[in-house]
């Protein structure tokens, strides 16, 4: 028997240019990501040591870095080079990344748009 691990980055708040328009993009906005991570393998779950499994604070520098890497039109884009980054980091299985802008420029009204990619091995 074989155990799936999943690794959760929630909440993940960060500040970007992303927006279709310039003037959106122009200043920066919130936006709420959420990531799982599930690598192919995690001896770590045995040995207790952090070399044998995926260390979410590099995630989650990972995550930011992609943020500030430049200005984004898409939602979608964002998330997709966020699953790069993360499958170049790691041998993966199995990664979401969720990426959500509260608030948008919207009409009528929406508390936030959230865009999901998952990406298999």
């Amino acid at each position: 028997m074989r155990d799936q691990v999943t690794i959760r980055l929630q909440g993940l708040e960060v500040w970007a240019h992303c927006g279709v328009t310039v003037a959106e993009r122009a200043a920066r906005q919130r936006l709420v990501i959420d990531v799982e991570l599930v690598p192919a393998a995690v001896p770590g779950a045995t040995t207790d040591d952090l070399a044998g499994t995926l260390d979410y604070a590099r995630a989650a520098e990972i995550v930011v870095a992609a943020v500030a890497a430049g200005e984004y039109a898409l939602l979608e884009r964002l998330a997709t080079e966020i699953l790069d980054r993360l499958f170049a980091a790691w041998p993966l299985a199995k990664a979401k990344v969720a990426v959500a802008k509260p608030a948008p420029p919207a009409m009528p009204p929406l508390a936030a748009a959230r865009v999901e990619i998952v990406r298999r091995a």
